[in-house]
């Protein structure tokens, strides 16, 4: 008997990458904040905790880090 089946719909059915690849620009859109022309591309080489640090600094930002990350 089957108990629980485990499925990865992600690169099957869905397609997150897009999502991804602008997260920076969609977190900072919530907030009502108007990203930078090539935002993504700066943050790519980051880590989540120093592009964290460069949002807060760039867009003076009243989050911590770890509420940026976890928004994210």
């Amino acid at each position: 008997m089957i108990k629980g089946v485990i499925f990865d719909v992600d690169g099957t059915i869905l397609n997150s990458m897009p999502m991804w690849e602008k997260v920076d620009e969609i977190y900072l859109q919530s907030l009502g904040v108007e990203p930078e022309p090539g935002l993504s591309e700066k943050l790519f080489t980051m880590s989540l905790t120093e592009g964290a640090e460069y949002l807060i600094a760039k867009y003076h930002l009243n989050q911590t880090v770890e509420d940026i990350i976890a928004g994210i």
